[in-house]
């Protein structure tokens, strides 16, 4: 490491040089330096045994030349070994010549000039680059002027000290041009920009390390005789390049080129033509500048830009729709289009179940109708863990699901639906058969950002539908309490509550049943199956309660999705009235002032047919027709018990055989008493009486 503070010298004498030959430059000069030390060492003893012996002055003159030429040794000896060579050089080569001077200074000047310049040039040689004979040579030619000057003096102290001063001032202005020249070639080395000059041909004459970089080539010398024109990408714009060089001598735009591993990049070109003195066209030379990250970037705020209007346009579709399946088909139909994919699909959750159902599916792959338990294949998967799930060959997948081994699907991505941390469902994408995309962590952005829309979008289809159902169920519900408060007899009654059901709910089997608690009676007085109405004896609750014993013993909904299911009828008695089976069973227990009165039941011939709307619709209507059936129940009895309490007047009317005993006939009746018998009043012209009946 150079000491900072010989940094000036550094800075002055600049050394173009390997770290590894400054070293090695650096140890001969301390063995050289080492050398001439020793030697002065030994002459100071001569002239101290001179003095001593002599007498004379003159050995002691001798003595402080030599001193000082020691210290000065000593002092380049410090310096070269904190690392600056070449200063350390340049002193000792002027110590040298210093002492040539002192030693020779009566002798002839072309033996003293040829004794300066060797050392001179034998220093500069090993403490510098061949480029720096030329500092020596002005050198020596600045010295040669001095010392011609000054022969007439008696020791030439004079020249020696016109030495350093004219050598330093030489050496300056010398190492000055140097640097400039220098620092103008390390400009064009470090420069970012790849600058070049080709001959006409398009052989490359010149080059900057930065161009040799750009288009990956090891250095300079393995770029130099390329041939641009096996650079370029395209032939198109190769083309061009030629035409406008030869039409107006220059050229400004962006090319696509080659690397020599062969990746594309993007640059920015700007050619001119140069002409030599004659005239004609020489070379051309400009720069090269790479913008492909640049590029890169551009085209990525495009593509983002065309996303972010894609989505808009998908959330102001999605926006007006209300429609739940039309909702999901557009989902699925925009992520297909927003992924350029072959096929799409979308699962919902159906919480009641705990499982996924496949709902939409365009390109039939996988089949709609699926169902997937959380955890199950890659749907499953991506449902469990609320993460996204990139599969390159979902045919190879180990993690698929048994359902789905026949799918078509190759490279799938799918992300959850969620809104408010609530899962909705899956959203995927995928393609058919053989391929070589690979959905990126980008085409995964793309479809979170659709998945947001598309889950809102879905609970806003749901809302809406749920919003529209309790509006209808409203209506319904209105219309089924005008419907069976039109009449009071029973039967028309629960007529009226089928049909209106049907309309709202998937029936193929329903029954109204009537329990009496002092007998322990079910009496079916409505019961229809397929097109036909069947009449069912009564069924004893205790000895044989069927299904419908079962909602009355429990005085709660009962819901079996599969009569056929031993696990789903597991502690039922199932009992079959006759005609074809059905699978689905609801029943709901009608209840009536804290009693149950009786069952109102709907059945499908299909498994799992109904929902929990559907369970939810047909308890809020067991909640009237309790009401309607006991009224209706209420009446019928009323009118048998008015057409007993007829028929016995009549009949001892003519036991008794007097025409004014009973003459009355009974023409009204009121409503049944609250006493635990009933009792009636009946009129005949200005007579009333009371019949109490047990």
């Amino acid at each position: 490491m150079s000491d900072s503070r010989f940094a000036w010298l550094e800075r002055l004498f600049a050394v173009q040089a390997t770290e590894k030959e400054m070293r090695r430059r650096g140890r001969l000069l301390s063995m050289a330096l080492l050398s001439v030390m020793l030697f002065g060492v030994l002459l100071s003893f001569v002239y101290v045994a001179g003095w001593l012996t002599t007498g004379s002055a003159e050995y002691l003159i001798y003595l402080a030349n030599d001193l000082l030429a020691l210290i000065m040794l000593a002092a380049l000896f410090y310096i070269n070994r904190r690392g600056h060579v070449k200063p350390a050089g340049f002193g000792f080569s002027l110590l040298l010549i210093a002492t040539v001077t002192v030693f020779f200074r009566d002798g002839p000047l072309d033996y003293f000039l040829a004794a300066y310049a060797v050392p001179v040039l034998a220093a500069s040689f090993l403490v510098t680059p061949p480029s720096s004979f030329l500092q020596a040579t002005l050198a020596v030619l600045s010295y040669s002027l001095v010392y011609s000057l000054s022969l007439t003096q008696e020791y030439n102290y004079i020249s020696v000290f016109a030495l350093y001063a004219v050598a330093a001032v030489a050496w300056v202005a010398a190492s000055q041009l140097e640097n400039a020249l220098r620092s103008a070639a390390d400009l064009f080395d470090r420069i970012p920009v790849g600058l070049y000059r080709v001959d006409q041909q398009g052989r490359v004459l010149d080059a900057n390390p930065a161009l040799a970089e750009i288009l990956g080539y090891e250095n300079v010398e393995a770029l130099l005789g390329v041939n641009a024109a096996e650079i370029h990408v395209e032939e198109r714009q190769r083309i061009e390049w030629d035409e406008a060089v030869a039409r107006a001598g220059a050229y400004d735009g962006e090319l696509a080129l080659r690397r020599r591993d062969g990746a594309a990049i993007v640059v920015h070109v700007s050619v001119r033509t140069v002409r030599d003195a004659k005239g004609p066209i020489g070379s051309h030379e400009g720069h090269v500048e790479e913008i492909t990250e640049r590029k890169q970037a551009e085209a990525q705020l495009r593509r983002q830009a065309d996303e972010f209007e894609t989505l808009y346009e998908i959330t102001r579709d999605l926006a007006v729709r209300r429609d739940l399946p039309d909702v999901l088909d557009s989902i699925a139909r925009h992520a297909q289009r927003l992924l350029a994919a072959a096929s799409s699909h979308v699962f919902l959750y159906d919480e009641a179940r705990s499982d996924l159902e496949l709902v939409v599916s365009w390109a039939q792959s996988p089949p709609v109708g699926v169902r997937l338990a959380l955890g199950e294949g890659m749907a499953g998967r991506v449902a469990l863990t609320r993460q996204p799930l990139i599969v390159d060959d979902y045919r190879a997948w180990p993690g698929r699901s048994p359902q789905l081994t026949d799918a078509a699907n190759s490279a799938v991505a799918q992300v959850p639906l969620l809104y408010g941390g609530e899962l909705i469902g899956v959203l995927g994408v995928g393609e058919l058969g053989p391929t070589t995309r690979r959905f990126t962590d980008e085409d995964i952005r793309l479809l979170i950002l659709l998945a947001g829309q598309a889950a809102a979008a879905v609970y806003n289809a749901r809302l809406f539908a749920a919003t529209s159902r309790q509006a209808a169920e409203m209506a319904l519900l209105n219309r089924i309490s005008l419907a069976i408060s039109a009449g009071l007899e029973l039967a028309p009654t629960l007529k009226a509550l089928y049909e209106q059901c049907q309309q709202v709910l998937p029936v193929d089997c329903f029954s109204v049943a009537l329990y009496d608690p002092s007998s322990g009676l079910i009496r079916f007085p409505f019961f229809h199956d397929g097109e036909r109405d069947l009449a069912l004896p009564p069924q004893d609750v205790h000895a044989r309660p069927g299904l419908t014993g079962a909602v009355i013993k429990r005085r709660q909904t009962l819901y079996v999705s599969d009569v056929l299911d031993p696990d789903a009828t597991r502690n039922l008695q199932v009992i079959h009235a006759g005609g074809h089976p059905t699978r689905s069973y609801v029943g709901v227990p009608l209840i009536l002032r804290d009693e149950i009165i009786g069952v109102l039941s709907m059945q499908s011939y299909q498994p799992n047919a109904y929902t929990t709307e559907h369970i939810h619709l047909l308890e809020t209507i067991a909640g009237q027709a309790a009401v309607a059936v006991e009224n209706a129940r209420l009446y019928d009895e009323t009118r048998r018990y008015a057409a007993e309490l007829e028929q016995r007047v009549v009949e001892r009317r003519w036991t008794s055989g007097g025409a004014n005993s009973w003459s009355m006939s009974l023409t009204s009746c009121a409503r049944r008493s609250p006493t635990s018998s009933p009792t009636w009043i009946c009129w005949s012209g200005a007579t009333r009486s009371a019949v109490r009946t047990t």
